[in-house]
C-alpha cells in the first residue's frame, strides 16, 4: 500500500553446506582471492558460510593482503576475528555486545568493544544515527551523520554500504574518506 511493504513471511531452513561442497568452496576461495581487489562477505547466516568458510577467508586475505569486509550476523562474528573490517548494523552490534545504542557515544563505545574483541576496524550502520567508524591502528573512532530522509523500504540497505565502502576502499580510498 503506497509504495510500502505490508506483509512479509518468511519460511525457512537453515543448513550448512555438507562437506564435499565446502570442500569444493574452499578451493574456489583459495583460487579467486589472488584476483580480487577487495573481498567483500555478505552472510545471512542462512547456512551457506560456515566457520571453516569464514575463517579461510579470513586466512586467505591476510596471506594475498586483501581488503576483507564483512557483514554478518552476530552469531558469526568470531569466526572472521581478524578480517579487514565488519560492518554490523545497529541491533546486531546491541545483540553482540549487550550494550543499547542511543546516542553516538553509545556507538562510540559499542564499535570499541567491537573493535578490540575482534581485532578488526568496524563500520557501524545506525540508520537514522548514521555511521560511526572505529579504525583498529589509529584508535580513531569517527562519526558520520546522515540527512533524514522519508524511506519506505530499507531493504537491501546494509548490503549498498557494503558494496559501496568495498569499492571506495578498493579504490584506494582510507576508511574515513
Amino acid at each position: 500500500v503506497d509504495g510500502k511493504h505490508v506483509v512479509r513471511l518468511d519460511k525457512e531452513k537453515i543448513d550448512y553446506l555438507p562437506k564435499s561442497l565446502e570442500d569444493k568452496m574452499l578451493t574456489k576461495v583459495e583460487e579467486g582471492v589472488k584476483d580480487a581487489d577487495t573481498i567483500l562477505v555478505s552472510d545471512y547466516a542462512k547456512g551457506f558460510i560456515t566457520q571453516r568458510i569464514a575463517l579461510e577467508l579470513v586466512r586467505v586475505s591476510k596471506k594475498h593482503q586483501k581488503i576483507l569486509i564483512v557483514d554478518t550476523k552476530p552469531k558469526h562474528f568470531l569466526w572472521f576475528k581478524g578480517c579487514y573490517c565488519i560492518k554490523p548494523n545497529k541491533v546486531e552490534a546491541e545483540e553482540f555486545t549487550g550494550i543499547k545504542i542511543e546516542s553516538t557515544k553509545d556507538a562510540e563505545k559499542v564499535a570499541l568493544k567491537i573493535s578490540d574483541i575482534l581485532q578488526t576496524n568496524v563500520l557501524l550502520t545506525l540508520g537514522s544515527m548514521g555511521m560511526t567508524l572505529c579504525e583498529l591502528e589509529e584508535g580513531v573512532v569517527s562519526h558520520f551523520t546522515t540527512r533524514a530522509k522519508d524511506v519506505f523500504d530499507v531493504t537491501g540497505a546494509g548490503d549498498t554500504v557494503l558494496a559501496v565502502f568495498g569499492l571506495a576502499l578498493a579504490s584506494g580510498a582510507s576508511l574515513r574518506q
